[in-house]
């Protein structure tokens, strides 16, 4: 979620600390290892690195789910150049980002997504942080924007885990589409909606993935169950499906049952994901 399985970084890190004292050690002490790798990387990587930089940031700017090339124009200020795709065709094939179709558009309307955790890391911690203590990490790491980015970077680990999923829900052999949908406000839906990870199967069978990161078992409360049930509505009137709609959670320690639970079809946790 931070270092993005390059081995090089994990080098690093050291027995007998805990996880907290060893990112400070890589990014907030003095002389920490890690703490100007991200323009290290860029260099090394690309020719013209400021490019590249620059639209990986554009994207960590934008929605979560990503933006279309067309948003992403906009935000860069450039026109939709042969230079532009080229660039991100190499950002793609190095794993620094995804793209994806949603239902009813052509590849034109392909949203790109940035996926690298570790330039995630670096554009919401150390970015712009100026001189940092080297004790950050340890004495903010349950703060509320660690929590959030901690949420938004296990649902990236998810995404990179497909096969996985496939395989804990028992669908490895049927042919699917998968994409992150969202739904801009309108008058269906006056706050808009979006579901983290749609998996479209070949038997009629739309799964509805949420992922969620907590410490314990995920609960479920009254009003993320009308948010789910909203989702739901909202699916089936902007995509006017007839396929059976199931309720996915993939909740880092599980789901906790409770009156609201019965939502959910299908429950996965970091097992599904990491296992044999």
């Amino acid at each position: 979620m931070i270092l993005g399985g390059i081995p090089y970084y994990w080098k690093y890190l050291e027995r007998g600390k805990s996880l907290a004292q060893n990112i400070d050690a890589l990014f907030f002490a003095d002389s920490a290892p890690l703490r100007y790798e991200f323009n290290e990387l860029y260099s090394s990587l690309f020719g013209r690195s400021d490019v590249y930089r620059t639209i990986v940031q554009a994207l960590y700017r934008g929605r979560k789910c990503g933006m279309t090339r067309l948003e992403l124009c906009a935000a860069l200020k450039v026109g939709s150049t042969g230079m532009l795709t080229k660039s991100l065709e190499v950002l793609e094939q190095c794993g620094f980002i995804e793209t994806y179709t949603l239902p009813g558009t052509r590849k034109r309307g392909a949203v790109i997504r940035l996926m690298d955790a570790f330039t995630i890391f670096h554009f919401k911690f150390l970015e712009g942080a100026g001189r940092l203590d080297e004790h950050t990490w340890s004495t903010t790491c349950n703060s509320p924007a660690v929590n959030t980015w901690r949420g938004l970077a296990f649902e990236r680990v998810c995404l990179a885990h497909l096969p996985q999923i496939r395989a804990a829900l028992g669908i490895s052999g049927i042919h699917i589409k998968a994409y992150t949908w969202y739904h801009k406000p309108d008058d269906i839906c006056s706050d808009g909606a979006q579901v983290d990870l749609v998996i479209e199967r070949a038997d009629n069978v739309i799964n509805l993935c949420e992922m969620k990161y907590s410490r314990g078992a995920f609960r479920i409360d009254k009003s993320y169950a009308a948010e789910l049930r909203n989702k739901i509505s909202v699916y089936e009137a902007t995509e006017h499906t007839r396929k059976a709609l199931h309720l996915t959670m993939i909740a880092s320690n599980g789901l906790a049952p409770n009156e609201y639970s019965g939502l959910i079809q299908s429950t996965l946790t970091l097992d599904a994901l990491f296992g044999q």
